[in-house]
């Protein structure tokens, strides 16, 4: 009786054991089909996340590095002392630095498109409403010239042709923070790049 018993047993086990090994066989064969029908191998799925990784890891490093850039700047130049607004202002945004971009957002829990962060930023620090939309803050914003900038002014684009279509905050060393597009955060940009240079058409101030 205790033989049966054992041997029922190792039967039990036996079988579980042969059921992990047709669960894994199914899902390597499913793996194998999946990867036959969409032209992509696990390996090749394995090095673009690693290559995803490895950008998102180098643009957070980017952005502290700029962002230390930035403080090191306002603490020299003393902004907090000389232009209290303008300090209020540009550090908004600086805490938003980071979340998420989401068109038609204007504020930290849902995330920011790029005029939402301006009229964001301009509410909470210096109690000043704006236009919700980056032409329309352009309209009614005064005019500056480039080698003018001041921390705290705008500098408007034109993407895809479209006029005044992105604003950004001039922080300092031809630096801004912005709001760019789908699937990206606020970030610091440099308004030398190539990009950002050829985009760029004009700079206005909102505060005084």
């Amino acid at each position: 009786m205790e033989n049966i018993e054992a041997n029922y047993k190792h039967l039990r086990s036996a079988i579980k054991a042969t059921k992990l090994v047709i669960n894994i066989c199914l899902v390597t064969m499913i793996v194998f089909v999946l990867s036959i029908v969409t032209g992509c191998s696990t390996l090749d799925s394995y090095n673009k996340t690693k290559t995803k990784t490895k950008k998102y890891y180098n643009r957070i490093q980017e952005q502290k590095k700029l962002h230390s850039t930035v403080k090191n700047s306002f603490k020299k130049s003393d902004i907090k002392k000389k232009n209290k607004r303008f300090y209020l202002f540009v550090s908004e945004a600086l805490d938003n630095l980071g979340k998420p971009y989401h068109f038609g957002g204007e504020n930290p829990r849902d995330g920011f498109d790029c005029s939402g962060l301006i009229y964001y930023c301009a509410k909470k620090s210096l109690n000043i409403n704006l236009p919700r939309t980056s032409k329309k803050i352009a309209e009614m914003s005064k005019p500056v010239k480039k080698n003018q900038l001041q921390t705290g002014d705008l500098l408007f684009f034109n993407i895809n042709r479209n006029k005044y279509s992105h604003v950004g905050i001039y922080l300092c060393d031809d630096l801004f923070i912005h709001s760019p597009r789908s699937g990206r955060y606020v970030e610091i940009s440099s308004i030398k790049k190539s990009y950002w240079s050829r985009k760029f058409i004009a700079a206005h101030r909102i505060i005084k």
